[in-house]
């Protein structure tokens, strides 16, 4: 009898865990923008995320990404300690912030705070992020909970570039059937 149930509810299992599969990651790379500044108040958007760079002359797409374009945290210019660049999804849902790829582009870059906010309440953070070396380091950075926006702040200026690169987004909600996933 349980065997026969095992056998049943098997199929089912799988199909909820290959559906579940497909809609965890979704990676931000910046790839398809152009290179350059990123204006003040300008929307862009990629793999379902929508970001803008909210205040500030410091943000820009480069290459020398992992592997191909990043986000550059003063780009030509050192970054303004408050400049703000804001992620969000575009359909306004929540997601778990999984991790992000980082590296200077010389020497001590400069410093963000990245934080997770859910309707406006912070919800983690992770301070003074800043790199010394050009090697990619991949931060995972534990939020306690879902978010719908993540704030990257300019902490302190440094003598070289933040570099930012793929970051990975887990939707809070089940899209297939609409439930919501407990942990990131």
């Amino acid at each position: 009898m349980f065997r026969n149930w095992m056998l049943k509810g098997l199929p089912a299992m799988l199909l909820t865990g290959l559906l579940a599969a497909n809609a965890a990651a979704q990676t931000l790379t910046f790839d398809a923008l152009s290179t350059g500044q990123l204006a003040e108040g300008v929307v862009n958007s990629e793999a379902g995320f929508e970001f803008e760079n909210i205040s500030g002359g410091a943000w820009g797409i480069d290459a020398q990404g992992n592997p191909d374009q990043a986000l550059w945290v003063g780009w030509q210019v050192a970054i303004a300690v408050g400049d703000e660049f804001s992620i969000r999804r575009a359909d306004g849902e929540p997601f778990f912030f999984v991790s992000v790829d980082h590296r200077s582009s010389g020497a001590e870059s400069d410093a963000v705070d990245l934080i997770g906010l859910n309707g406006g309440a912070e919800v983690g953070s992770v301070t003074g992020l800043s790199r010394s070396d050009l090697t990619w380091q991949t931060l995972e950075p534990g939020f306690g909970g879902p978010i719908d926006e993540l704030r990257i702040v300019g902490a302190s200026v440094g003598s070289a570039a933040l570099v930012l690169d793929n970051f990975v987004f887990r939707p809070a909600t089940d899209e297939v059937f609409g439930d919501r996933f407990e942990t990131p």
